[in-house]
């Protein structure tokens, strides 16, 4: 979505895409509607998936606290020791490693305050973006696998990432359609069931 002059863009991806890879996929495999309004947006939208709102407030989100206290400790297990090295090599370097780590922490924290996801009635959606907002759909009827994955520092603070995947090789590289990370780790895995559930009462469609 370009906010600035209210317009949006929509991909579709077929089984055949590549998975994101420039330059890879045939003009039969991918198509790209630029620059529409939000009401063709719908349009558009309903026609391949029915009953279905953007706006929705039914919308869960992700704990950013803990989103914030996971991220801190993710880098300080890699970063103090390496200050220490930056440290004997050259002191003035350590402002640059403080001034990575609070802008990265600043943006993980920004990236879950705008991380929402809702179970529809015959989708997954989500919607991610700071600066850019993207929504992305995936109809049970295409999953294809789905994956709950914990870190060390996942585990720590009882989350997971749920990651949803439809019928495309992504030319055997880990790119996942819908990816959801920071979730509650018992929350992922009633949506991980309940996809499973549903995508095998569904007949897939080519």
């Amino acid at each position: 979505r370009t906010r600035a002059w209210k317009r949006e863009s929509i991909w579709f991806r077929t089984s055949a895409a590549d998975g994101g890879l420039q330059g890879l996929a045939s003009p039969l495999t991918k198509w790209l509607m630029p620059m529409i309004s939000p009401r063709e947006t719908l349009s558009v939208l309903n026609c391949v998936l029915p009953n279905t709102n953007l706006s929705q407030s039914n919308w869960e989100c992700v704990d950013v606290r803990r989103v914030w206290r996971r991220r801190i400790n993710y880098h300080l297990v890699f970063l103090v020791p390496m200050s220490i090295l930056i440290f004997l090599v050259n002191p003035w370097l350590l402002v640059v490693s403080a001034i990575f780590t609070g802008w990265s922490v600043f943006l993980a924290r920004k990236f879950a305050e705008h991380l929402q996801f809702q179970v529809l009635d015959n989708a997954i959606m989500l919607r991610t973006g700071w600066l850019c907002r993207v929504w992305t759909i995936v109809p049970f009827d295409k999953v294809q696998a789905v994956t709950v994955s914990q870190s060390p520092f996942d585990r720590r603070y009882n989350m997971a990432t749920l990651c949803v995947d439809t019928a495309s090789h992504h030319m055997g590289l880990r790119l996942w359609v819908l990816r959801v990370p920071y979730m509650d780790a018992q929350r992922a895995c009633e949506i991980r069931d309940l996809l499973t559930k549903e995508s095998a009462l569904r007949e897939f469609e080519w």
